[in-house]
């Protein structure tokens, strides 16, 4: 992972110092290299993440100027699905309607909404007498309940497993217990949630330089990646010194076949200096760092898939 970037005139001055060019007549063609020489690294954790509103009218929308790759496309608050067919296939509504604690909903009016703890249930109440809590297990508190806790509250034990203990004379609120009412609501509430308008009837793919939606006016946000650039518009590449190698083998290619001579690398020692650094300038540019890793890892060792993750913006199951 590079945290930090530079300037392309830093590569420029390190060419002028071997080329020893006569004006910046040439400075353009170097600027214009460099960034063909970027999209081919293809080291996408080197771009900056921009998110932008975007008017669609006559059901399409131009790309920013300074788009390079799409992340995500939002609308009314909603992730929008993307259609790759020509038919849209509502495949993630139930055939009848969504159904939670004998109340039905119709499929119009909610959706599904997966979250990361849509596992927590209270495994015990304080009510129930002589029971051994294991680490992670939760208890709800009942609203007779006076040793300590807030009542309706539910508790996960922590640390230590609480053994053959009576729940109605437990402080919750003491140590090796966490509040975690917060999360329970949530999945108390369930899966559905109420929108205006189903999200799942929206939709939207793109043709070169717009981005097609299935609605005809409105506002979207794109979230995507572009090169950043410094105050004068030039481009920003990671301050690492693979990569700056890597351009710049890159570019004296390219001045090469423009009639330029580096009498002691002749083009074809500059494509196979170019291919080599290239892969280094990749690597490290996409190298993880121990948060990524610890993420990765998690994201990986998920014991079950978890569907509908686009319409929570693909936030952690864990």
């Amino acid at each position: 992972m590079i945290y930090n970037t530079v300037s392309v005139r830093l590569v420029y001055s390190r060419l002028n110092a071997i080329c020893n060019f006569e004006d910046d007549n040439e400075l353009n063609n170097v600027y214009e290299f460099i960034g063909w020489a970027i999209r081919d690294i293809g080291a996408f954790m080197t771009l900056e993440r921009v998110m932008k509103q975007v008017e669609v009218s006559g059901h399409r929308a131009a790309w920013p100027c300074d788009f390079f790759s799409l992340n995500q496309v939002c609308y009314n608050g909603w992730p929008l699905q993307y259609s790759g067919q020509t038919y849209k296939y509502q495949y993630l509504d139930c055939e009848d309607c969504f159904s939670q604690n004998d109340t039905k909903f119709e499929t119009n009016t909610y959706v599904r909404r997966n979250t990361r703890l849509n596992t927590v249930l209270a495994d015990y109440q304080s009510t129930d007498g002589i029971q051994t809590v294991n680490v992670n297990q939760i208890v709800k508190v009942a609203s007779t309940h006076t040793a300590g806790g807030s009542a309706g509250h539910y508790y996960k034990r922590t640390d230590s497993d609480l053994v053959s203990s009576d729940l109605s004379t437990i402080n919750y609120s003491g140590v090796n217990w966490e509040d975690v009412s917060d999360d329970a609501d949530e999945m108390n509430n369930g899966m559905l949630a109420y929108v205006d308008s189903n999200p799942y009837d929206y939709s939207y793919h793109y043709n070169p330089g717009y981005i097609i939606t299935s609605f005809e006016e409105g506002t979207i946000d794109v979230s995507y990646n572009a090169i950043p650039t410094d105050e004068e518009g030039y481009y920003k590449i990671p301050d690492d010194e693979e990569y700056l190698n890597a351009i710049e083998y890159y570019v004296k290619m390219r001045l090469t076949q423009r009639g330029w001579k580096f009498p002691e690398e002749p083009l074809q020692l500059l494509k196979e200096e170019w291919k080599y650094h290239r892969g280094m300038a990749r690597s490290n540019a996409q190298a993880m760092d121990i948060n990524q890793m610890d993420v990765f890892t998690k994201r990986w060792m998920r014991p079950l898939a978890v569907l509908d993750r686009a319409q929570n913006f693909f936030k952690p199951e864990f």
